[in-house]
C-alpha cells in the first residue's frame, strides 16, 4: 500500500490514506481504524466499509445505500435533484 499522507492532529491520532494505481483512495486509517473504499469501472464509489452504494447505470447517481441492516433509496427528477429519500 502506498501511504501518501500522514497527519498528526491535536488529538494525537494518525490519519493516513492509501491509493490504488489510479490514485483513488482505497483505505482511510484514523486512530487504528481502517475504512475501505471500492469503486466501479467508471471510478465512482460503490462501497465504503460495510456499506454498498447502488448506482443508476445510465447516469451514475446513487439509488440505494445498504449495509445489511440499514437500507436507503433515492429517486431523482430529470435535473438530477433528489425528489425522495426512503
Amino acid at each position: 500500500m502506498l501511504n501518501l499522507l500522514s497527519v498528526i492532529p491535536k488529538a494525537y491520532q494518525t490519519i493516513s490514506q492509501s491509493h490504488n494505481t489510479d490514485f483513488r483512495v482505497t483505505t482511510l486509517n484514523y486512530a487504528g481504524q481502517a475504512t475501505n473504499l471500492s469503486y466501479d469501472d467508471d471510478g465512482l464509489v460503490i462501497g465504503i466499509s460495510a456499506y454498498t452504494i447502488s448506482r443508476n447505470a445510465q447516469n451514475g447517481l446513487p439509488e440505494a445505500l445498504s449495509d445489511g441492516n440499514l437500507q436507503q433509496s433515492r429517486t431523482y427528477n430529470g435535473y438530477g435533484e433528489a425528489t425522495a429519500i426512503n
